[in-house]
């Protein structure tokens, strides 16, 4: 029996992606529908990385895209991670030796919860371990005032 989002628990984020959307028309060629349902796909991203913090878990290209440019609004992202999280989710890439061992757990992880993903994941991926990835407690404001360069 495959197990559904409701059956494993998984709850995705109700983060509003509406400005995510329009930098998406903006940079990509992509239908409405498209857009749609590559923001559905990183919201399903973000769900597997907050259920499974102990693991790496790799986005496909199409929710790597998305997640840079969630990422590039610094201020909405911080934000929505401490909403969502609780802590900061870091990208990196993934250099280490395990990149296939973290890909087809990522596949298993998404198969488990989602059904077969429509999209192999790539080369990058979130949460903690052998630097391909790690999470952080969001820094508090004054912890930054020595931080100048």
């Amino acid at each position: 029996m495959k197990l559904t989002r409701e059956r494993k628990g998984l709850g995705l984020p109700n983060l509003d992606f509406f400005n995510l959307k329009q930098r998406i028309a903006k940079k990509f060629d992509w239908t409405p529908n498209q857009i749609d349902r590559a923001v559905e796909e990183y919201r399903r991203f973000l769900a597997l990385c907050k259920e499974n913090p102990q693991l790496k878990v790799c986005p496909s290209e199409s929710v790597d895209e998305v997640w840079h440019l969630h990422i590039l609004d610094t201020a909405r992202y911080q934000s929505d991670c401490a909403q969502y999280f609780g802590y900061f989710l870091h990208h990196e890439p993934c250099l280490n030796g395990n990149a296939e061992v973290d890909k087809e757990n990522t596949i298993r992880l998404y198969s488990e919860a989602f059904g077969q993903p429509s999209e192999v994941p790539g080369r990058t991926c979130a949460n903690p371990g052998g630097g391909c990835g790690s999470i952080s407690a969001l820094p508090h404001i004054g912890s930054m005032e020595g931080a100048r360069a």
